[in-house]
């Protein structure tokens, strides 16, 4: 069987369908690209397993297309840890910022609490804390507790009594 010669019509639509073709493939071929990004599996400070497209901060590993773990040295290059920012301040927070942080997820914290708890964790992330005498500490630590309390005057007393010792350090010790 012959075939047929190609139509006036026919020959019109080849640059058509070459085109269409093209941009297929180039779509196709970006979303497997995107597809291809590293995903990490992080284990956040209260035991939570959160997935990002972003290295963990913590304990964390990245996991290939299948799920499945990379290798240390496929993951990222051996190199040394990178000095931090200039003006990043580095304290020992890890004590005072868990209990913070899993009351701020718990669904029973009450909604009252919620912004405080948030504040609070981000003054702990700014070391704010360090700069307190110990009598102040062992006072903030005091108000702290009081914020589990059931009475929601108590609770805010408390937050208040947090929020009056970060704000009389901050004011500088001329002011006291």
């Amino acid at each position: 069987m012959k075939a047929r010669p190609a139509t006036s019509r026919e020959t019109r639509r080849w640059p058509v369908r070459k085109a269409a073709a093209a941009l297929l493939s180039l779509s196709m071929s970006l979303a497997f690209a995107a597809h291809a990004q590293t995903i990490y599996k992080c284990k956040g400070p209260d035991g939570r397993m959160t997935y990002s497209n972003q290295a963990c901060a913590g304990e964390g590993d990245a996991l290939s297309k299948s799920g499945v773990r990379k290798s240390e040295a496929s993951a990222r290059p051996a190199a040394a840890e990178p000095p931090p920012p200039p003006g990043a301040r580095q304290c020992e927070n890890g004590p005072l910022l868990k209990p913070v942080v899993a009351k701020l997820d718990s669904p029973s914290t009450p909604d009252d609490v919620r912004a405080f708890l948030a504040d609070e964790r981000f003054r702990l992330v700014r070391c704010d804390y360090v700069r307190f005498t110990p009598e102040e500490r062992r006072a903030r630590d005091a108000a702290m507790a009081d914020i589990d309390a059931r009475d929601p005057a108590r609770r805010k007393a408390a937050m208040q009594r947090v929020l009056a010792l970060y704000e009389t350090r901050a004011a500088g010790p001329a002011s006291r």
